[in-house]
């Protein structure tokens, strides 16, 4: 038998065993692979230590609902105990590592190693893996790297475990040695406290993106939180305008003005257009920085501003907002979302506050006071400030050695950041956290958004951006934090280079993130017509009901567009929002079924956005022969109402059938009842597929411009304008 038809045949067999494989998370299933647990010893080598036997003992409850407790016997330690909870209703194995005198860190490791903690082989029949560095936005790679967690096992009939950390998220390390998994905390800790314990779950699902969302539901489950409003605070809710780096005013304003006077015109012009800006955003260029003085080439100020320069004290500078962040926010007359970065060893603020020192050129220095953030969110709320932006997060874990150290600090830091924000009505947006601080975020209720990929750059290749952002959504989602796409361009021709080709994919994208949208742009080039196509007349955004996330096809087969799927629910069924990518290395194919996409549903009827018309195949999405490099697809699944019988909704907004629009859709006996929402005067279209006319029934709270069938489209389209801010409409189909 040749070399080559005996590499077939291993492929086949490899196939075939992932194909039948059924994956059961219990005791039994965690024995098989031969779980040892590991500690560093007084020289600083890791010991592993087997478990001799597990032992049942009894049914217990935790956080996450009620289970079977198991107690393992370790080879001759008897400080350490091994428990482990296999839950009755879920598919999910929780194991605590306890440490009964404590642990001394005699010889501090890297932080990508571990100290002490789990080791077990690597699953069987789950060959392909996920995970995320420990770096700003939490890059997601196809490989186990040294992470916080979660870790990802998969195979191509996506069973599906992941495995993290339930507590101490940013100590937590989870890193692959000698095809063993070790799962523990970080080994550049001093020490860790008598009677300390450290979590860790094993989640089996089935589907990449559901296990995501079923884990997540299980993680907010544990500390008792739940996801932000769609509609939570200003950067959820409205359309805003960013001055983050990418943006065309950052470290940058019109000639012969001032920031102030730059935002000021630029309002004014919005509103002259009637583009409805619900909020700023003002980014590092506002405060007292150890950089602050420019050197006058452009170039080199861009740099100098994004890489250095520690916080001296957090508040305007004069030659920005002259009379103040305050007066500046009244002038305005919007709320203001803020940016704040790391403190200087030179900080004001050492003067009244107690600091440790950190490492490396960018000088840094850390406030270990809880008093402090009192102070800041304090400040924030007197300014007009409504989003504090906590910025270069996963660089202050780099740079500030002492937080890595102690077990108490990261947390005390994000903690008080989110008690005092608390305290003052403030909601906080994460940027450049790592994974670990994305996982603490689950524990306050306050963090709404979380930046997932890095600064935007107009005209670098997508692949880094897009890619990146879709699948770090999933765990920001899990977290119950909405993502952040960063700010963008609305048009080309804004500068010379660096310009952007692709705004509306860049719109597109940020509208199906569920989260904010916020272009950049310059005074002369905000692009009304597509920038409205997010938002009603008052800037109120219409999105979906959560983020989108990339369908599982897209981690087995590059057989493209990469595709991603998100949804919004009514009373007469989901709508499906899908979008696909021409991005490398995915090719494009012929078509997307339903099946690609999870759906079961037959009843769905293929709206093809950008060319208004409804497709004729069942259950699956036929894709244009040929598409631009990073250009986008987009189809909506309409929900079939009877036979050829459908409402799309608002199909001149990218979400046809948001909440921020619809409070209600309800379909009885052959009539459409809707409830909307919008502004007095608005003007809205609203597509209906149906064999004969429809007739207006009742109408309450607008009026009907005109009821007409569009050939073209091949749909009624019904334009309505509002008189109150809200209408009811009945329609008989």
């Amino acid at each position: 038998m040749s070399r080559r038809v005996i590499k077939l045949l291993c492929i086949a067999l490899a196939f075939w065993a992932e194909i039948g494989f059924s994956l059961t998370i219990g005791i039994d299933w965690l024995k098989s692979l031969s779980p040892k647990v590991v500690l560093r010893d007084e020289q600083g080598e890791l010991r592993a230590y087997k478990v001799i036997k597990w032992t049942r003992t009894k049914k217990v409850k935790t956080k996450a609902g009620w289970g079977e407790e198991f107690l393992a016997e370790l080879e001759k330690r008897k400080d350490v105990k091994l428990k482990a909870v296999s839950l009755s209703s879920q598919p999910a194995l929780i194991v605590w590592l306890e440490l009964k005198d404590g642990f001394k860190n005699y010889l501090p490791q890297s932080s990508e190693q571990v100290c002490v903690g789990l080791e077990i082989n690597l699953p069987q029949n789950l060959p392909k893996k996920l995970s995320f560095k420990i770096s700003a936005f939490a890059p997601p790679v196809n490989e186990i790297v040294p992470t916080n967690g979660p870790v990802v096992f998969y195979n191509r009939n996506f069973q599906t475990l992941i495995i993290s950390p339930l507590d101490h998220f940013l100590y937590s390390l989870i890193r692959e040695e000698k095809s063993r998994l070790q799962i523990g905390l970080e080994a550049e800790l001093d020490a860790l406290p008598k009677g300390f314990s450290h979590p860790v779950i094993f989640y089996s699902g089935r589907g990449i993106r559901q296990s995501f969302e079923e884990w997540g539901r299980l993680l907010r489950r544990w500390y008792g939180t739940t996801p932000p409003d769609l509609y939570a605070d200003v950067g959820l809710k409205y359309l805003g305008y960013w001055t983050d780096n990418g943006s065309f005013y950052y470290y940058n304003t019109e000639k012969g003005m001032n920031y102030e006077e730059t935002l000021l015109a630029l309002k004014k012009y919005a509103d002259e257009l009637g583009v409805p800006f619900g909020y700023f955003q003002i980014d590092s260029w506002w405060y007292l920085k150890s950089t602050d003085k420019r050197t006058g080439f452009g170039p080199l100020d861009w740099i100098k501003n994004l890489t250095g320069g520690g916080v001296i004290r957090w508040e305007a500078r004069k030659d920005v907002f002259p009379q103040g962040v305050k007066a500046f926010q009244q002038k305005l007359g919007l709320p203001l979302i803020a940016h704040n970065r790391w403190y200087d060893k030179s900080t004001d603020y050492r003067k009244e506050y107690k600091f440790v020192d950190g490492v490396g050129n960018r000088n840094p220095a850390f406030p270990i006071e809880e008093r402090f953030w009192d102070m800041i969110l304090k400040s924030a709320k007197e300014r007009g400030i409504v989003v504090y932006e906590q910025d270069w997060l996963d660089t202050q874990w780099k740079i500030i050695p002492y937080i890595r150290q102690h077990i108490d600090v990261g947390e005390n830091w994000l903690s008080w950041m989110s008690k005092y924000a608390q305290k003052y009505n403030l909601t906080i947006q994460y940027c450049m956290a790592n994974p670990g601080i994305f996982l603490q975020a689950v524990k306050y209720p306050n963090i709404t958004q979380i930046r997932c990929s890095g600064d935007y750059l107009a005209g670098a290749p997508k692949e880094y951006w897009w890619k990146h952002f879709f699948i770090t959504s999933m765990l920001a989602w899990s977290c119950g934090i909405y993502p952040w796409k960063d700010t963008y361009l609305s048009s080309s021709g804004q500068r010379l280079i660096r310009d952007e080709k692709r705004s509306f994919e860049e719109t597109l994208i940020s509208v199906l993130s569920a989260g904010p949208v916020g272009p950049g742009d310059r005074i002369g080039y905000i692009n009304k017509p597509l920038l409205m196509r997010t938002c009603r007349k008052d800037g109120v955004l219409l999105k979906p009901d959560k983020p989108a996330m990339p369908i599982d096809k897209v981690f087995i087969s590059k057989k493209g567009p990469f595709t991603v799927i998100t949804e919004t629910a009514t009373q007469i069924g989901k709508y499906y929002y899908v979008a696909g990518f021409n991005l490398y290395p995915y090719i494009l194919s012929k078509k997307i079924t339903f099946a690609d996409l999870s759906i079961k549903n037959k009843n769905y009827l293929v709206w093809d956005w950008k060319n208004k018309r409804f497709q004729k195949n069942p259950q699956e999405i036929l894709l244009p022969k040929r598409l631009g490099i990073y250009k986008a697809v987009y189809y909506i699944l309409v929900p079939e109402l009877e036979k050829g019988v459908a409402f799309i909704g608002e199909f001149e907004k990218f979400i046809t059938t948001s909440k921020g629009r619809f409070q209600s859709i309800e379909y009885n006996n052959g009539v459409l009842k809707l409830t909307l929402k919008g502004v007095q005067g608005e003007q809205i279209k609203l597509g209906l597929k149906t064999s004969s006319t429809p007739k207006i029934q009742k109408i309450k709270g607008a009026k009907t411009s005109s009821l007409r069938f569009s050939e073209p489209m091949d749909i009624y389209v019904l334009s309505l304008q509002f008189n109150l801010e809200q209408a009811e409409v009945e329609i008989k189909l």
